[in-house]
């Protein structure tokens, strides 16, 4: 028996996430990282994952709605007061860095944003530079940036694991930098139509094995 660990324990209720997660906290370990950090960076980007997949299919979220920031904001705090794992230790709103954190639990910072546009890997970039500054306030390396993507869907949505990714930022006057900072990247994707919307529209589709 050994106590509950967020990095090798992470719960979500979705296995998939669970396996994502799992596979990018064991990189953790080994790699220089305050063992404090990495359970509050754990525990937080857990809950948000277990947060944002429930908000994907949720009716608030649908195509035709409209979400601003704030709402969204309002909304994932609420879900993660509620989480146990997290204790309630769940600050909004805290001066660091010259800004206001939208998220900080034990140090860990998350940045929210809503875009109107798709996320990519690419353009998600525009975003990490907030919560690196945070996180160096806080003496952290690991940070979180968030993104609920309220944009027209042209193509059904992916299972949760593929829209999280882990990014390294560049970081001022440093090219190899011995404590390099990372950014793990989470995509919610709203704005969905209903299943049957899709029902005899044409997709784009790669033949398994080639062409029939």
């Amino acid at each position: 028996m050994r106590p509950f660990d967020a990095s090798r324990d992470a719960k979500t209720k979705y296995p998939v996430v669970d396996e994502r997660l799992l596979k990018l906290y064991e990189h953790l370990h080994g790699a220089g990282y305050d063992e404090d950090q990495i359970q509050g960076f754990c525990r937080l980007l857990t809950a948000i994952s277990a947060a944002g997949h429930a908000m994907t299919f949720e009716t608030r979220y649908r195509r035709g709605t409209k979400v601003t920031e704030r709402q969204f904001h309002d909304d994932l705090h609420q879900r993660l007061m509620k989480n146990h794992e997290l204790g309630g230790r769940v600050e909004r709103g805290t001066r660091l860095a010259l800004g206001f954190v939208d998220v900080r639990h034990d140090g860990i910072t998350a940045e929210l944003k809503v875009s109107k546009t798709a996320v990519t890997p690419a353009n998600i970039t525009k975003y990490i530079g907030q919560p690196t500054q945070y996180a160096s306030a806080d003496g952290a390396r690991l940070s979180i940036l968030c993104v609920l993507d309220m944009s027209l869907k042209a193509s059904p949505i992916a299972t949760a694991e593929n829209y999280l990714w882990t990014l390294t930022p560049d970081l001022h006057g440093l090219t190899n930098p011995e404590a390099p900072s990372i950014v793990a990247a989470l995509v919610i994707n709203g704005n969905l139509p209903t299943p049957s919307s899709w029902s005899r529209r044409r997709i784009r589709a790669t033949h398994i094995g080639g062409s029939p």
